[in-house]
């Protein structure tokens, strides 16, 4: 019974609590969340196994079904989705993480296009004016979360530059993400910039918990060079798989390759801005 409840709506709390009082509902979750917390300084002293981490995506799925409204935000979520990604990245067979392998990688890279992406176009379909006229800086920094002193500042800018503020936010949510997935470090790496910067900016003046600091730590992934292995060795079509994708990182990390990635990426923004607004 226990089981087939955990399947249909996955809470540890169906192996902690079977028809108890609600006290003791609110204690085991006290103690998943403090379970959460030894696994996490576990975690931060070295140990990466992979049961290791499912208890931590387990543990927090418990608290955020059972949370409901206190922990429905999109930043839960997001926690979510990272801790599943997470699970690729995880060893089996020893307790260390040692580097990831390019298939994981591409993940965590396709995660953060996609949560980025989304708040981009959640933006533009709600039809608000400010969002449509570019004017929601002229109210955000007055109205954000814990706003910082650096808020207060921002605030005072001219509309102008607010407003183009926003178009570049737009510009960062909408096309730069894909820069994330391009084949090519340079190109990736000018795109982490971008995201970054946003996420700082963010940070700098408002509060809204590790949301943010989670979205620049997602970035790492498309920063790292690609790690295809040795091509030594083994059979022929091993080789030139191994090959081909080496030598093709070896061309774009010459330093005319990656002269020609940052231009490229350079146009396509510029080109991107002139498609998203009238200039």
């Amino acid at each position: 019974k226990n089981l087939q409840g955990f399947l249909d709506f996955p809470a540890l709390l169906w192996f902690v609590v079977d028809g108890r009082p609600s006290l003791q509902v609110d204690q085991a979750l006290d103690a998943i969340a403090l379970l959460g917390v030894g696994l996490s300084a576990l975690a931060i002293l070295g140990v990466h196994h992979l049961f290791l981490f499912f208890g931590l995506y387990l543990n927090y799925l418990t608290l955020f079904l059972l949370g409901q409204r206190w922990l429905g935000f999109q930043w839960d979520i997001f926690l979510l989705e990272t801790g599943a990604m997470l699970l690729f990245y995880c060893p089996l067979w020893r307790l260390t993480a040692r580097g990831a392998a390019p298939p994981a990688a591409w993940l965590l890279r396709a995660l953060v296009v996609k949560f980025m992406y989304m708040n981009g176009v959640v933006k533009v379909t709600a039809n608000c004016p400010t969002w449509k006229h570019l004017t929601a800086l002229e109210y955000h920094f007055a109205s954000t979360c814990i706003p910082t002193s650096e808020a207060w500042v921002h605030h005072q800018l001219p509309p102008i530059v607010l407003r183009l503020g926003v178009a570049l936010m737009f510009l960062v949510e909408l096309a730069a993400p894909w820069l994330l997935l391009a084949p090519v470090t340079a190109v990736r790496r000018f795109g982490v910039l971008l995201q970054a910067a946003l996420q700082l900016g963010i940070m700098a003046t408002g509060n809204y918990n590790w949301f943010n600091f989670q979205t620049t730590v997602m970035l790492l992934p498309a920063w790292d060079d690609d790690d295809y292995g040795d091509s030594q060795g083994g059979f022929l079509v091993h080789r030139t798989c191994i090959g081909v994708p080496r030598l093709w990182g070896k061309v774009w990390s010459s330093r005319l390759g990656r002269t020609l990635a940052v231009l490229s990426s350079l146009a396509l923004m510029a080109r991107a801005f002139d498609a998203m607004f009238e200039v």
